[in-house]
């Protein structure tokens, strides 16, 4: 993983996905933007997770571990689309392996962060249920 320290091309990101739907103050916000490689692991199955994750570039596949060992693909993954959702609300490890299959862009914001600040954002909880009920199929905008 890349922390990209470029605050124009997150500005840029954050309004073509329409962030400020889900947050009233976006520039106040502790965004980051995280960059992957193709084959890099994002997220290891079982580990625990510190961030919610917003795909905004590239493609990820995502897998669970079977008795047998094997990898069972569950999907796809492309932008707008939200990880962590699960792990932020319900408190649990990460419940899937997450991999980039090209070179992905990642808008991050640390639980922490949503905890402390953002938890009873209606704006934020709303978008998260939505963009679980139906997961992104290619661009989609807040």
């Amino acid at each position: 993983m890349k922390i990209i320290q470029d605050s124009q091309l997150l500005e840029t990101i954050l309004y073509k996905y329409r962030f400020e739907n889900m947050f009233d103050r976006i520039e106040n916000i502790p965004f980051r933007l995280q960059q992957y490689e193709p084959g890099e692991i994002i997220l290891h199955e079982g580990s625990d997770m510190e961030s919610l994750l917003f795909l905004v570039e590239g493609k990820l596949k995502v897998t669970s571990s079977v008795e047998t060992g094997k990898s069972l693909l569950l999907r796809f993954s492309y932008p707008l689309s939200v990880i962590g959702d699960i792990e932020l609300i319900s408190g649990v490890p990460v419940q899937s392996q997450i991999e980039a299959v090209g070179e992905c862009l990642l808008v991050g914001l640390s639980f922490q962060y949503i905890r402390r600040h953002e938890i009873d954002n209606p704006k934020l909880l709303h978008t998260l249920l939505r963009l679980c009920k139906s997961p992104s199929k290619g661009p989609e905008r807040l």
